[in-house]
């Protein structure tokens, strides 16, 4: 008998935790999640005084349609003179990328040339252990010229072409470009351009830049002409400019240089050094080529709660690529459930300016909100609320100081005191701050200090409040000694009132856990000792470098680019 009432005990237990996880998820509110948000500018526009949190938050804020002015100046503010990489004092990658990406969702292109300049200027060698072919389709023989640009100084070379092969390259059909043209061309020159001029050769020519890795062949771009302008995207990107290769740095460019529809990327060395296995890898690579196979590899790292790799920011990232395609909208809701039910009670998530506007941006951009605007974050307006009575000077005494204002600790600030002891509030401006020597806590005066700060409970009635406190906590402790000293019988009852008060007061999860299944789980659970079952993992998928074939690169200006909102 006591173990089945310890067990429904247990149950109504885990009903209860149920009931407050739905409940979690109906307090959820965007509406809160960007009020949060905008509070947290600060005076000069920033968010931290960190131009990457500054940048994503201003992604979200301004696709929600806030006012995003002032941290769009401080951005630029941020740019270097010489290169326009943000920050200028460490030209990071990453936080660059993020300006392009906020800056795109604003629909303001002023900078997108030189940001362009500065990642091709930036480019590493990636070191790929592939090769780099041209290839020239034709019937006819006669000569090309390709030609190229290095350190400001062109260079022009010419090949013999015999219907397609090349006899001063082995007579293959594929002339390496790092062997028969210059040594290490291409490997030490990511980003190079090549110009080939087939235009003596008879009849139609095909001209294709192909990479081989292995032992397969890709094309990376063709031309069905007798000239062709190739740029060889074989580099990658370090966390700033200079350093080596970080797949990190590389992804959050290639997404910002897709988004301008630059000729740069650095696709060869993000398929070869995929981890199909990271889902924050195979969002930002989607949403670099929109190409689904990443898709398929996001949803088949989706966690049993929803989420992606149980991380905010991750899942606001996966819904963001995810939400391109019609065909996960299950899977996104379930990710958006994990969201929800992360928020915190003041709106934000983990109290973190990032997960917080990628989460907004991510999976809930499309919510309807109410702008409201704050020039300064919480923290900042009480700072200003300090400064509006404190003057610009310091002082030693009261001389010091304009009139109407008295010497408080070093500083000027206005007040009305006239040091005759007695706190003259609120006929005068006097109160414990800008009049210590008059007012001070224990006077019987609740002046404004004291109530806006809390200072003091004796002069503003605090006191009923604790007292308040004190007889609820022992109440608290009666009622707990009584339940202990319950009998069997008294258990039985006590397991009816709690019965009762979850179908009353906290019914909906009750009704949850039941209709989805989980009663069912539970008392299984309880019954078989506590242990879950264990259900088949899903087979690992193979390491994929490539998904497929690299289609020709073609840069008309799509009207939607991958995870954009507008």
């Amino acid at each position: 008998m006591k173990g089945t009432l310890k067990r429904g005990i247990l149950i109504l237990l885990f009903l209860v935790i149920l009931s407050f996880s739905v409940n979690a998820s109906a307090n959820f509110s965007s509406q809160s999640g960007y009020d949060w948000l905008s509070t947290q500018i600060s005076a000069d526009g920033s968010f931290n005084s960190d131009t990457f949190s500054t940048a994503v938050a201003v992604l979200a804020l301004d696709n929600a349609g806030y006012d995003t002015s002032l941290s769009e100046s401080w951005l630029v503010s941020q740019m270097d003179e010489t290169s326009s990489c943000i920050p200028s004092s460490s030209c990071s990658t990453k936080d660059t990328a993020a300006a392009v990406i906020a800056y795109n969702e604003l629909q303001d292109e002023t900078y997108f040339d030189l940001w362009d300049s500065w990642f091709l200027s930036s480019l590493d060698d990636s070191d790929s252990a592939g090769n780099w072919y041209l290839e020239v389709v034709t019937s006819s023989t006669g000569t090309c010229t390709v030609s190229y640009t290095l350190d400001e100084e062109a260079k022009e070379f010419e090949i013999e072409v015999e219907e397609g092969s090349f006899p001063s390259c082995d007579d293959s059909n594929f002339l390496d470009l790092d062997e028969c043209v210059q040594k290490n061309l291409i490997t030490t020159n990511p980003g190079i351009t090549i110009d080939v001029d087939c235009s003596s050769l008879d009849g139609s020519v095909v001209l294709s830049l192909i990479y081989k890795s292995d032992s397969t062949y890709y094309i990376i771009a063709n031309e069905n002409s007798d000239t062709a302008d190739f740029q060889v995207n074989n580099g990658c990107f370090g966390k700033a400019s200079g350093s080596s290769c970080n797949q990190e740095a590389s992804l959050w460019a290639g997404w910002a240089l897709n988004t301008i529809t630059s000729d740069i990327n650095t696709l060869i060395y993000l398929k070869e050094t995929y981890d199909s296995s990271n889902a924050e890898e195979a969002a930002l690579l989607y949403l670099t080529t929109a190409d689904d196979t990443y898709l398929e590899d996001i949803i088949g790292l989706q966690k049993s709660d929803g989420s992606f790799d149980r991380n905010v920011f991750t899942t606001g990232l996966a819904i963001l690529a995810l939400s391109d395609s019609t065909e996960y909208s299950e899977e996104i809701e379930n990710a958006k459930s994990f969201l929800r039910d992360e928020q915190s009670e003041d709106g934000h998530w983990v109290e973190n300016i990032e997960d917080t506007a990628m989460a907004l941006y991510g999976a809930f951009g499309d919510d309807d909100v109410t702008i409201t605007e704050y020039e300064i974050s919480d923290i900042e307006a009480d700072e200003e609320e300090v400064e509006t009575v404190v003057s610009s000077g310091t002082c030693t005494t009261d001389d010091d100081c304009d009139s109407g204002e008295v010497c408080i600790d070093d500083a000027c600030i206005e007040s009305e005191c006239n040091y005759d002891t007695t706190c003259e509030y609120p006929e005068w401006d006097e109160n414990a701050n800008n009049c210590p020597s008059d007012c001070s806590c224990g006077d019987g005066v609740c002046d404004d200090y004291e109530s806006d700060y809390d200072t003091c409970s004796d002069d503003c009635g605090g006191e009923e409040e604790v007292e308040e406190e004190e007889e609820e906590e022992t109440e608290t402790v009666e009622t707990t000694y009584v339940y202990e000293e319950e009998d069997e019988g008294g258990s039985g009852f006590l397991l009816l009132i709690l019965f009762i008060l979850i179908l009353g007061g906290l019914g909906g999860g009750g009704y949850f856990a039941y209709s989805k299944g989980y009663l069912d789980e539970i008392i299984s659970k309880i019954k078989g000792g506590g242990k879950a079952p264990v259900s088949p993992g899903s087979p690992q998928q193979p390491y994929k470098p490539f998904t497929s074939k690299v289609q020709p690169q073609q840069r008309p200006m799509p009207p939607q680019q991958p995870g954009m909102r507008r």
